[in-house]
């Protein structure tokens, strides 16, 4: 007789409010604010608010997003930013030399 396996389910990341989790364990939220899905209000250090097109910190992210099926741009986007920035902290010291 076979095994009962449950069945895998995996999250479905939604593109206007994701929370990015960094390998350092933080996690920071990126909200869409308007029809661009690269262009994210982020709250941090206390309420502080902050809007960046993520554009400006990833060059290529754009072409990645607009290959992508619309169902998978919220991974593309997470994905890329976990790759380049290994903690939150480095997220949010690039975020403000731009």
């Amino acid at each position: 007789m076979p095994i009962a396996h449950p069945e895998v389910r995996f999250p479905v990341l939604q593109l206007p409010k994701l929370e990015i989790c960094f390998r350092c364990g933080h996690r920071l939220w990126l909200r869409q604010v308007n029809t661009d899905p690269l262009v994210r209000e982020i709250e941090h250090d206390g309420g502080q608010l902050t809007t960046v097109d993520l554009r400006r910190l990833l060059p290529d992210l754009s072409s990645e997003v607009d290959k992508a099926a619309p169902i998978d741009r919220a991974a593309v986007i997470f994905f890329n930013v976990r790759l380049h920035f290994r903690t939150r902290e480095a997220f949010l010291d690039a975020l403000a030399a731009h």
